[in-house]
């Protein structure tokens, strides 16, 4: 279970109150006991007679919230079949992923939910519908996850290759579509770009994203200068504005999209470093700030582990 070492604070300002309980929520395991497994199928549109998907073909699974992508299992070229044999409980995004080259799309998000017992999942791969483009802000090709949103609910997510991604298995509807930048250029996500589909499949549309400039960046590290991935970086002022992004492989984040102002800076280490402390937030001012900012995880001394229970022996 998830252990958060208690400071005192004194006279801590409304926002930076608000800035920490929106970290300690956002990296909070939703459980933290017992385990399960997941399992399934995956299927391919009909392509010269088969429904097996290509080989190559891998499910991802994604921590909810972010693009954390936890693990990662191969698809059986010959059956379809997939496996997670052993999964904390939680709830995750499940995604099947068709190798670059393909022609197909990616299946689908699906939410599971583990709670101590084997789940049972089956994913279609799909057919590009929607051919688009992601640019940098001078212009150029840029490298960038595609998140596509129904009703404030994301639905599908690409990520893109030489600046060009393909999206599939849209039902009609309205949608809106954001790109978020990869990779260590200082970057902050598009505008939302919205898209209607109102043809059946075998329609395609094309659409394009173009990122912004980021206002605040840097790197989260160890106390050694190792790069620490996963972390939980984010802003917000008095007035609730706020902004939150997930350090990638090589420790590097990035945020944009703030007002002009003074804003706290704090970040906190993925939920499985329980060996790492929170480094002090401290304040920044836009515009005008001071980039890169490298934020340094200290490695605890001791750590306690244990079980909180009422008067009557009951596990809380």
């Amino acid at each position: 279970m998830k252990r958060f070492k208690r400071t005192a604070w004194i006279s801590i300002p409304g926002g930076l109150v608000l800035l920490l309980l929106l970290l300690m929520v956002s990296v909070t395991p939703i459980l933290a006991q017992g385990g399960g497994s997941i399992s399934g199928h995956v299927a391919a549109p009909i392509i010269s007679g088969s429904l097996i998907p290509p080989g190559g073909t891998v499910v991802r699974l994604v921590q909810p919230g972010s693009d954390l992508v936890l693990g990662q299992a191969g698809v059986d070229a010959v059956t379809g079949d997939f496996s997670f044999p052993a999964v904390d409980d939680g709830m995750y995004i499940l995604q099947a992923v068709p190798p670059a080259g393909s022609g197909l799309t990616p299946s689908q998000p699906k939410t599971v939910m583990v709670a101590g017992s084997a789940v049972t999942v089956n994913l279609l791969l799909t057919k590009p519908q929607v051919f688009g483009a992601v640019a940098a802000p001078n212009g150029s090709p840029a490298e960038a996850t595609v998140s596509v949103f129904r009703w404030h609910h994301k639905v599908q997510q690409a990520t893109t290759s030489g600046g060009q991604f393909t999206l599939g298995g849209l039902p009609l509807g309205n949608y809106t579509l954001h790109a978020s930048p990869l990779g260590a250029d200082p970057y902050w996500k598009s505008l939302p770009v919205t898209m209607t589909i109102t043809a059946m499949p075998g329609v395609t549309y094309t659409t394009r994203l173009t990122l912004t400039n980021a206002q605040l960046w840097g790197t989260t590290q160890g106390s050694q200068g190792h790069p620490v991935a996963g972390a939980m970086v984010a802003v917000t002022n008095l007035s609730g504005t706020h902004r939150v992004d997930v350090s990638n492989a090589g420790g590097f984040w990035s945020l944009g999209n703030l007002p002009a102002g003074e804003y706290w800076l704090a970040a906190v280490p993925p939920s499985n470093r329980t060996d790492l402390l929170t480094p002090p937030p401290f304040t920044v001012t836009l515009p005008g700030a001071t980039n890169p900012f490298t934020l340094t995880f200290s490695r605890t001394l001791k750590q306690a582990h244990g079980t909180v229970r009422t008067n009557t022996n009951f596990p809380v």
